[in-house]
């Protein structure tokens, strides 16, 4: 029984349900438990093979969260707007941090103001394609 092959989350929720669905209308024979028993086994094994793939993923997803999906941290500074944002490169020890300086208090309206924070996207930006090129090689279309 293959209850959770790589496929969407639709099917896997169809198939949740189905294997509620059997165990709630089991046969409650000895044969119905080695059914039950084998499923079970195979469910387990399915779960350790998709918690690896995860594992793998979760490996190097930081890494490219922070390159594509930096989180800023905005702050002020002697009347100066300052970014700053980690990357978590898998193989180092410590995040790198990147701070820079986004401009003068006085020409935006605080820390929500929305010129500052597209302000502050497009410093990062710049500096990830500067700092990981071979991660923007192929983006062209400015994003």
């Amino acid at each position: 029984m293959n209850f959770f092959p790589i496929c969407s989350i639709e099917s896997k929720s169809v198939a949740l349900f189905k294997i509620i669905n059997m165990i709630l209308h089991t046969d409650l024979s000895k044969y119905g438990f080695l059914q039950l028993k084998k499923d079970r086994e195979e469910l387990i094994s399915q779960i350790n093979e998709l918690q690896a793939l995860l594992d793998d993923f979760n490996f190097v997803y930081p890494f490219y969260k922070n390159i594509y999906e930096p989180e800023i941290e905005i702050f002020t500074k002697d009347e100066i707007y300052y970014g700053q944002f980690e990357v978590n490169y898998p193989y180092a020890p410590e995040p790198i941090k990147f701070d820079f300086i986004i401009g003068e208090k006085s020409l935006f309206e605080g820390k929500n103001d929305l010129i500052l924070i597209s302000e502050s996207n497009r410093i990062a930006s710049e500096i990830l394609k500067d700092k990981f090129p071979l991660h923007f090689k192929d983006d062209n279309s400015g994003k």
